[in-house]
C-alpha cells in the first residue's frame, strides 16, 4: 500500500513540476510569437505524456527507497548513543520508538516538503546487522557514515587498550 501511494505522490509530483516548467517556457516565448500554449505539443501528444509520466511514477518508488543492512557487531544499546547522534547532526529527530524500531523524521519542514514528506528513516533494531529503510540518498549517506563512526571509535578503543596493555608491562618490568 505504501508503494502505491509514494506512486500516486509522485505522479502529481511530476505531473505539476512538468506544468510549471511548461508554463514558464510557454510565458517566456508567448511574448514573441503569440503561440497558444495547447499548440506547444503535437495533436495526440497529450496521452502519450500521460503515459511516460505513470510508467515513472510506478517505476520511482521502487529506485528511490531502499533497504540497507549494518552489521554492528553487538546489540543495538551499545551503539544507540553514537546512532542518535548521527542521526541529529543529519537533521533527523526521533519520531517513534519501540524496542524493535525505531523511526526518524527530517526536523525542517522544507526539507520535508522538497521530499513529498517521505522523508523517514526506520531503523529496524531487533537483531544484528540492523537494517535502514527510507529515501536511497539519506539512508546511503547515514549507513557509511555510522559505520565510518563505530569503526573509528572501534580504532580508537583498541589504540587505548593496547596503550594500556603497554603501560601495565613497563611498571611489571
Amino acid at each position: 500500500m505504501k508503494y502505491i501511494v509514494r506512486a500516486i505522490k509522485y505522479l502529481f509530483y511530476f505531473i505539476l513540476l512538468f506544468a510549471v516548467i511548461v508554463l514558464v517556457l510557454w510565458l517566456l516565448m508567448s511574448r514573441r510569437q503569440g503561440i497558444p500554449i495547447t499548440e506547444l505539443f503535437e495533436p495526440g501528444a497529450y496521452p502519450k505524456m500521460g503515459l511516460f509520466f505513470v510508467l515513472v511514477a510506478a517505476v520511482y518508488p521502487a529506485i528511490s527507497f531502499v533497504r540497507r543492512k549494518l552489521t554492528l557487531g553487538g546489540p543495538y544499546s551499545r551503539d544507540r548513543k553514537t546512532i542518535d547522534g548521527i542521526m541529529k547532526e543529519a537533521g533527523y529527530r526521533v519520531e517513534t520508538e519501540t524496542p524493535e524500531k525505531v523511526t526518524y523524521r527530517l526536523e525542517k519542514a522544507s526539507l520535508r516538503f522538497t521530499r513529498m514528506y517521505e522523508d523517514r528513516v526506520t531503523i529496524d533494531t531487533h537483531e544484528d546487522p540492523i537494517v535502514f529503510e527510507g529515501y536511497r540518498k539519506d539512508v546511503d549517506r547515514i549507513v557509511r557514515y555510522i559505520a565510518y563512526r563505530l569503526s573509528r571509535e572501534e580504532e580508537s578503543a583498541g589504540t587505548e587498550e593496547a596503550s594500556t596493555t603497554q603501560t601495565d608491562n613497563e611498571d611489571k618490568a
